[in-house]
């Protein structure tokens, strides 16, 4: 594993912010789910989808899901820091900011904490596009 500012060995403040996808056509699923965890240190942003979230989105929102992950992969290269301050206030459609939070001198792994999901930038958008 290349070390990264998740994986460096030392430890590290991480800036997390995680948003809900919450269905617009189906009022059944009021709560939602947590769809994406955005992890950013320094100018670094990594970005955590999570792995079987295919189904779990309405018909209706696919398209939508697909072009805002394209999009955020694009972002996530050039413009870390404000793509970063845009997913922490993002209120609109059908994927919200639900939470932020700063971890202070976390474990350097932190990025193991999110086996569940996959990082976007790297592998999963790729299958999208």
């Amino acid at each position: 594993m290349t070390a990264t500012p998740f994986t460096s060995g030392s430890a590290v403040k991480v800036q997390v912010c995680a948003l809900r996808y919450l269905p617009q056509a189906d009022p059944g699923m009021q709560d939602g789910f947590v769809i994406l965890y955005a992890l950013k240190n320094a100018s670094v942003l990594r970005l955590y989808i999570h792995h079987g979230f295919r189904p779990l989105v309405s018909e209706a929102d696919r398209e939508y899901i697909d072009e805002l992950l394209t999009d955020l992969r694009h972002r996530c290269e050039r413009d870390p820091e404000e793509l970063f301050v845009q997913l922490c206030n993002l209120n609109v459609g059908p994927v919200v900011t639900d939470a932020i939070d700063v971890y202070q001198n976390c474990e350097p792994n932190l990025g193991a904490a999110f086996e569940p999901f996959t990082d976007p930038c790297e592998d999963l958008l790729k299958e999208a596009v």
